[in-house]
């Protein structure tokens, strides 16, 4: 519950003016650069925040990695620092694609 409210609250106040004004978005853009390793294009960045825009925040669903179904997708790691990998190996998605998609279905 409390996830979903910090998404909402993440989703009320984003906008593209926000998002294009370089005043206001170093911050936004330096605590994503800091805590997100990706590989998406700056141009599919837009069709996702258009996705995650147009969904009501009620319809927002809260769901754990860690007790997926009785199986914990996810180990801490020293690598880069503290973070979360993958149970299956670093950078082995496989079991979390597999976990999504049963989500989607």
């Amino acid at each position: 519950a409390d996830q979903r409210q910090v998404l909402t609250a993440i989703k009320n106040k984003m906008n593209w003016k926000l998002i294009l004004n370089p005043r206001k978005n170093y911050q936004i853009l330096n605590a994503v650069a800091s805590n997100i390793k990706t590989d998406i294009t700056a141009s599919e960045i837009r069709g996702i925040f258009a996705l995650f825009n147009s969904i009501p925040g009620a319809s927002l669903q809260s769901l754990s990695l860690r007790d997926f179904n009785g199986k914990n997708f996810l180990v801490s790691t020293n690598y880069e620092g503290s973070t979360l990998s993958p149970a299956a190996g670093l950078q082995d998605f496989s079991d979390i694609d597999a976990a999504l998609d049963e989500i989607s279905q």
